[in-house]
């Protein structure tokens, strides 16, 4: 992905001990990143403190899914060799393929249908 933007990870968060339901968010180097105010700021701190490995396992999931994509691309691509080969058309195919083959279809036809949606199409 992209040049990171953020302060590096980790992020760390303790309480202010002076101010009581006061939270704050330091990096390693002791920068700091936030303060977090109110009953909830122990759990909102925590949150905010893991943003720089929720952010690196969103990029890497993304690398994973451009993956998945490629992967249902080209076994799409032969399902409908194999499936339609010179038919061309896939509704007229399915018009009249065999109800005993339904469900091999019905799994290619989602596959191409995921693939679409993820493309754009």
């Amino acid at each position: 992905m992209g040049e990171t933007k953020h302060t590096e990870g980790p992020w760390l968060c303790g309480e202010i001990l002076a101010f009581g339901h006061h939270r704050l968010v330091i990096s390693a180097d002791g920068a700091k990143i936030a303060c977090v105010y109110g009953p909830s700021s122990a759990a909102n701190a925590s949150l905010i403190a893991a943003a720089p490995e929720t952010a690196a396992e969103r990029d890497r999931l993304r690398e994973v899914n451009a993956e998945l994509v490629e992967a249902l691309r080209f076994y799409s691509d032969e399902w409908e060799r194999d499936v339609f080969g010179d038919v061309g058309d896939p509704d007229r195919f399915f018009a009249v393929v065999s109800p005993t083959n339904s469900l091999r279809e019905d799994k290619g036809r989602r596959a191409s249908a995921a693939l679409a949606k993820a493309e754009g199409r």
